[in-house]
């Protein structure tokens, strides 16, 4: 009997181990994008958890962070955060760009990688307005030149395209705008040569909730159903105990003493 409550208990244990397990939906994204998921989980009434990514090596990965849900809510949190396209891809901007391998680059290397650098501080200042998912920015750059050149004859200008991908069907920012922001970042570049495409693509469209969620027929906010989660656990396990040790007792009552012997 004792051997089969053992049993009983250790298989309520690791039921209830599963239960809290959390499991990782993103790692290895910096700290801006970990709350920008959060955020979203949280509004879609899952709970989350974000934890540093102790994978993360020395460096720019150090800063690195994890986010976790439970075991349960996995699968819907994978279709919220594919419903809202994150994490968003960080464009690489100078830092990244210029940390390149070749010692002595050429002249042409430089200016690819200038450009490319460029374009992606500026569509690093687009993402960060609110309403903007996904900025793509290309630049059209002309050569140098070393000989001086008149009015009149100025050699190709530059120029720019700029993709904004929105999550309002309005543009979270005027057109102007986002001329001013690319125009000041390259020199020479007139608003006229920059030619700017908005993409809206909401995320699709769920039935509203009240933020909480449903654990075991109790609902809950997200961040009270880890302890929840304990108790009802541990309410269980005592329950099985208790019938367990009603069993054993009730077992013992029902057989037949051994008679007593006579002196």
């Amino acid at each position: 009997m004792r051997a089969a409550v053992r049993t009983v208990v250790a298989t309520l244990s690791v039921a209830a181990l599963v239960a809290c397990e959390r499991v990782p939906v993103q790692s290895g994204v910096p700290e801006r994008a970990a709350n920008e998921i959060l955020v979203v989980l949280d509004e879609a009434g899952i709970a989350a958890r974000k934890e540093r990514d102790t994978g993360a090596g020395a460096g720019a990965r150090a800063q690195a962070w994890s986010v976790t849900v439970g075991a349960s809510d996995a699968g819907h949190a994978f279709q919220v955060l594919s419903d809202h396209a994150m994490p968003r891809e960080t464009p690489p901007g100078f830092a990244d760009v210029l940390s390149g391998d070749s010692l002595i680059p050429t002249a042409a290397e430089e200016r690819v990688r200038h450009r490319q650098a460029l374009a992606g501080e500026i569509a690093r200042t687009l993402e960060s307005v609110r309403g903007v998912v996904e900025a793509r920015v290309h630049l059209g750059l002309p050569e140098p030149v070393d000989l001086v050149t008149t009015a009149d004859d100025a050699g190709p200008r530059p120029t720019a395209s700029v993709l904004l991908q929105t999550a309002t069907v309005a543009p979270p920012l005027p057109l102007d705008d986002v001329r001013r922001v690319v125009c000041g970042a390259v020199p020479g570049l007139e608003p006229a040569a920059v030619n700017v495409v908005f993409v809206a693509e909401p995320p699709p469209a769920r039935p509203p909730t009240d933020g909480l969620v449903s654990i075991a027929g109790i609902r809950v906010a997200p961040s009270s159903v880890p302890g929840l989660r304990a108790m009802l656990g541990a309410a269980l396990v005592a329950i099985v105990l208790l019938a367990a040790g009603l069993v054993a007792t009730t077992l013992r009552r029902r057989l037949p003493r051994a008679p007593k012997e006579l002196a």
